[in-house]
């Protein structure tokens, strides 16, 4: 008997799932690209896809007790029209797509490529981001950065899908975010870098770092920010030649064909040294 791949509910989903291993299919540009074939020919599966398109419930945007809670179908331009999305989401999402693509790829798809060059997870990290996966059995929340354990593996289910992303509405912090890529937009990062920082009487009250693709993962160390944290901002630069120390010893790029190990550590330091010399600045 045919398997139905076009689910139009989630409960029609999750029974699917339960009887069949399919991959979950959003909006298909991360999934496409890397199961992609010859010219004019199929792509590559081991299973067939399940494609969410037509699950009107996973479609949303909303704010629920201080946090935005976005449906795994909501595309990447409703994100970026959205007003209380956060500004360095906003701020990646203009980097890392194009008009015709932001208009059809998703978070949740982002997240399932779980890819450690990941654009918008490198901002999800920083924003502790939370990922809702639901099944025929039961709903689990995890933290994004708990939730993709290795270059293309998560602690997903076969039988569950990626319902919702949840992000906290922590205020307006200072931000600094930076992708290198081949081009300025529209292209996979070599390396990226990001910060959350609050600062309160000209010190650092809170502190986010965190870097792509210098690691089998997004790679945030909360010993490092908590580190800086109630540093005044005046003597920071004092302490930038421990934090390049810390994060040289912490940071562990490869060679691939998008660049090399030295490339990318040399180039994650320099911006780091930026991002303090800015908020020293301020």
């Amino acid at each position: 008997m045919a398997i139905n791949t076009m689910p139009v509910s989630l409960d029609e989903a999750y029974h699917i799932l339960k009887e069949h291993t399919l991959i979950p299919f959003a909006g298909g540009t991360d999934l496409m690209v890397q199961k992609r074939s010859w010219s004019e020919t199929l792509p590559k599966t081991e299973v067939p896809f399940l494609f969410l398109s037509k699950i009107a419930e996973l479609t949303y945007i909303r704010e629920e007790d201080s946090l935005l809670a976005i449906g795994a179908m909501t595309t990447l331009e409703a994100i970026l029209d959205y007003p209380k999305t956060p500004q360095i989401l906003k701020a990646m999402i203009k980097e890392m797509a194009s008009p015709g693509i932001r208009h059809q790829a998703t978070l949740a798809g982002n997240i399932g490529n779980a890819s450690p060059a990941g654009d918008a997870l490198l901002c999800l990290v920083l924003l502790d981001a939370q990922v809702v996966l639901g099944s025929l059995d039961c709903e689990r929340v995890i933290p994004v950065d708990q939730y993709i354990i290795g270059p293309r593996k998560t602690v997903r289910k076969a039988e569950e899908i990626i319902i919702e992303i949840r992000i906290p509405l922590d205020g307006v912090p200072g931000m600094f975010l930076r992708k290198v890529g081949t081009r300025k937009s529209d292209a996979i990062s070599k390396l990226s870098i990001g910060s959350l920082y609050w600062l309160q009487n000209d010190r650092i009250v809170d502190f986010r770092l965190a870097f792509g693709a210098v690691g089998p993962t997004i790679i945030r160390n909360r010993e490092i920010e908590k580190s800086i944290c109630q540093i005044p901002k005046k003597d920071i630069l004092h302490h930038l030649p421990t934090i390049k120390h810390q994060v040289s010893e912490w940071i562990r790029p490869i060679d691939d064909q998008r660049s090399t190990q030295t490339y990318r550590k040399e180039t994650a330091l320099a911006l780091l040294d930026a991002l303090i010399n800015e908020i020293h600045n301020i």
